[in-house]
């Protein structure tokens, strides 16, 4: 994660940690995020807000890369999907445990190869999970 943002995403389980989440967590927290076009999902005790799906070069660097050529014509389809994290505690009542962006890089010849340690998220796509996060947690915590 890039340094500038490691703080903001320390004092999120800091402030939102205490409160227990609300029954309806996941429904209050969608119908946040539906101004946006987005819906969360549980998966294994973390709430996943997948945000972005984007092609990995642009066409400038395709040019650079020598996209052009029938050996790497494949780079074009190579994608960076991210979502915004939020790891729940246990029960309802425990509140949340940490948060961070999660990301990886989709190579569709290879689906078995990992290029998420060559790649990373902009500072922009940080902090929108960060912001996503925090509109979520808004409307999904019991502060009463």
């Amino acid at each position: 994660m890039l340094l500038n943002n490691v703080d903001r995403y320390e004092e999120i389980p800091e402030v939102y940690g205490v409160f227990p989440l609300k029954d309806d967590f996941l429904e209050a927290g969608n119908a946040a995020l539906k101004q946006y076009g987005l819906q969360a999902k549980v998966i294994d005790n973390v709430i996943h807000i997948p945000f972005t799906d984007r092609l990995l070069f642009s066409e400038d660097e395709y040019d650079f890369y020598g996209v052009d050529d029938e050996d790497n014509a494949d780079m074009k389809a190579w994608r960076m999907k991210i979502d915004a994290c939020i790891s729940l505690n246990g029960g309802l009542d425990e509140g949340i445990r940490d948060v961070w962006c999660e990301y990886s890089v989709v190579v569709p010849e290879d689906p078995e190869e990992d290029y998420s340690d060559c790649y990373e998220p902009s500072n922009e796509e940080y902090d929108r999970a960060y912001d996503l996060i925090e509109i979520f947690l808004n409307k999904a915590v019991d502060a009463a």
